[in-house]
This record gives C-alpha cells, sequence and structure tokens, in this order.
C-alpha cells in the first residue's frame, strides 16, 4: 500500500506560493523550504510537478480544450 499524502493539493499551492514569497524577500531554498514545515527535496519535487501540471494546462487552452477539464 502507498504512503497516505499529508498535503492536499490547495495546502501544497500555498506553501508554494509561501516558500516563493519568502525567496522574493532574500531568503535561501532551504531556509524557506524549513520555514513552511517541508525539506527542501518536497519543495523541488512539488514545484517541478506544479510546473508540468502548468505546462498541460497551458497546452489545453492553446488547443481550445479549456472547458472540457
Amino acid at each position: 500500500m502507498g504512503k497516505a499524502r499529508k498535503h492536499t493539493p490547495g495546502q501544497i499551492v500555498n506553501i508554494l506560493r509561501q516558500i516563493e514569497v519568502a525567496l522574493a524577500n532574500g531568503k535561501s531554498h532551504p531556509i524557506a523550504s524549513r520555514e513552511a514545515g517541508i525539506t527542501e527535496q518536497t519543495y523541488y519535487r512539488w514545484r517541478k510537478d506544479a510546473l508540468s501540471l502548468d505546462v498541460l494546462a497551458l497546452s489545453r487552452e492553446a488547443l481550445g480544450f479549456t472547458n472540457m477539464w
């Protein structure tokens, strides 16, 4: 059996935003991640997953499939 997820997708988005704000204010990735309560590796994995989802959403929009999902 797989491990239960600790964070919902909405929580992940909020944490990523929180870290991006901290980075904009001059903090480093490790410090911003720790303050958000996740590891630096989790931050990079979530960010990679979020970017790939954004690319998929943009591709759907470009093809005119915005109402399908």
